[in-house]
């Protein structure tokens, strides 16, 4: 059983330690501990939230940035966060009205800019996420989210060429990131170059052999190019590591048809 220290900062210090070395379920752990023992520890929340984030727990980041801003109303650093959970759960609204917020007491904040430029990539006004992201990936280009922010609402803004270049720019500087390599092969893919756009999406597998978006645009890429046993393989691929994807009824329709079954893969089971 883990052993945790007894001084409320300790706990805070033993979870960022946790965060250098990797361990970031280790990281949530402490940080537990730490608001169990003090509620009023804003250090705290705000950490757990944020480390629930990393873990991919939305809602449970969600419910420790609503628990640190009853505590702490007016703090535009918690504001911003939950802020952009809300913009991972899909409630821009709610995200929209924390983030102006957190905006006017922040507005030069870099990390507030990145969060309110994701959300003007969803909510129609893409160009303004452009104005403020570019300024903010030649300021900081060793900042791997800006520069997938930038490229993804270039894409919002149907400046396709230029979200290739934003996102070749990201692989360039940061060549083991997933998620960038993911965005240049939709971009590509999108613009019509499938062999570029399979390449890239190759590379992501390589690197997370478990990412399915990766395997499923591969699978599509391949399958658009005519290359059935290719698009079959990621396509098979995608529904294993994602079995309640919202897209599992039309990739078993593809695969039928890849495949020449009469009925989806998984038909009957």
């Amino acid at each position: 059983m883990a052993e945790f220290p007894t001084a409320i900062n300790d706990h805070v210090a033993q979870a960022l330690q946790r965060l250098d070395e990797g361990d970031v379920r280790g990281a949530a752990l402490c940080l537990e501990v730490a608001v169990a023992k003090s509620p009023e520890s804003r250090l705290a929340w705000n950490n757990l939230g944020c480390v629930y984030l990393r873990l991919d727990r939305t809602q449970h980041a969600i419910d420790a940035f609503i628990e640190a801003l009853a505590r702490f109303p007016d703090d535009p650093r918690i504001q911003a966060h939950l802020g952009y959970a809300l913009i991972r759960a899909g409630d821009l609204e709610g995200a929209g009205a924390l983030l102006e917020a957190a905006g006017r007491s922040l507005p030069e904040d870099e990390e507030v800019l990145n969060y309110r430029g994701l959300l003007y990539s969803f909510t129609g006004k893409a160009e303004e996420a452009v104005r403020i992201l570019e300024p903010l990936c030649r300021e900081h280009p060793d900042r791997v989210e800006y520069w997938n922010n930038l490229g993804c609402a270039l894409r919002h803004a149907e400046r396709l060429p230029d979200a290739v270049e934003a996102f070749r720019a990201l692989v360039r500087r940061f060549p083991d990131d997933v998620d960038g390599r993911v965005n240049l092969g939709c971009a590509l893919q999108a613009s019509g170059n499938l062999d570029a756009a399979s390449t890239q999406f190759r590379e992501a597998i390589r690197l997370c052999p478990e990412e399915s978006l990766a395997h499923y645009n591969l699978g599509v890429c391949r399958m658009m190019d005519g290359d059935r046993e290719e698009a079959a393989a990621h396509l098979e691929g995608f529904l294993r590591l994602a079995p309640r994807s919202a897209k599992r009824v039309q990739v078993e329709e593809w695969l039928a048809g890849l495949r020449g079954r009469a009925e989806p893969v998984g038909a009957g089971r």
